[in-house]
């Protein structure tokens, strides 16, 4: 994990002179947002051509500590249909890929969150099921790194009807170009990558995300 979050943040903090495509996508915003580390983000309405901006349910009079979770962009439930962000990217590059999901407020009264299918470049990749951390009023996100293999990448959210009755959501992407050096080692013409859990040993402090 140290060797994939530094290219990470290195990337991010010197974006300027960082070569090939990156993006940090506020799903659902209208205008461009700051977070609190100072990173950009940028509307998601250029790279995807369905779905409905809104807004989740706040889970207190706090309100939210990331503003990349103040909205979101739903997408109707059609049984069998794909919804696909269009990204242009370097062909034959690895690119992490981290999409975040906050349904909002729920109570255990409440209806479940919707239940779907993340498809990369047409392969599925993993069923997302923010249940659990709905009820805690935390967002979930989920991390893999895949190979590009053209001059565009498509992340689809896919409906199911075998999961839920509602369509799927999304509150923000992160679309990283890694470094030739990260993960040189695995073979991305037949493999992937999926986090499985992300560990700061020793440490008695907050939990980073």
């Amino acid at each position: 994990f140290f060797l994939l979050l530094l290219p990470i943040h290195l990337a991010l903090a010197a974006a300027p002179g960082f070569r090939g495509f990156s993006y940090l996508l506020n799903c659902g915003a209208a205008s461009p947002t700051t977070d609190g580390r100072g990173l950009r983000w940028e509307p998601d309405g250029p790279y995807v051509s369905a779905g409905t901006p809104g807004a989740p349910a706040l889970p207190g009079p706090g309100g939210l500590l990331d503003p990349t979770l103040a909205t979101l962009r739903a997408f109707p439930r059609r049984p069998g249909a794909k919804f696909c962000y269009e990204l242009p990217v370097d062909k034959n590059r690895r690119y992490l890929l981290r999409p975040t999901f906050f349904y909002g407020a729920l109570s255990a009264a409440s209806s479940t969150p919707p239940v779907f299918d993340l498809i990369v470049d047409g392969t599925l990749w993993t069923a997302v099921n923010t249940t659990d951390d709905a009820l805690a009023g935390a967002a979930s996100s989920y991390e893999g790194v895949f190979p590009a293999s053209g001059r565009n990448m498509s992340f689809c959210l896919g409906v199911n009807p075998d999961y839920t009755d509602a369509g799927p959501f999304i509150s923000a992407l992160q679309v990283i170009q890694l470094d030739d050096s990260v993960y040189n080692a695995t073979d991305f013409r037949t493999s992937a990558l999926g986090l499985i859990a992300r560990t700061k040993f020793g440490s008695t402090g907050d939990i980073e995300r």
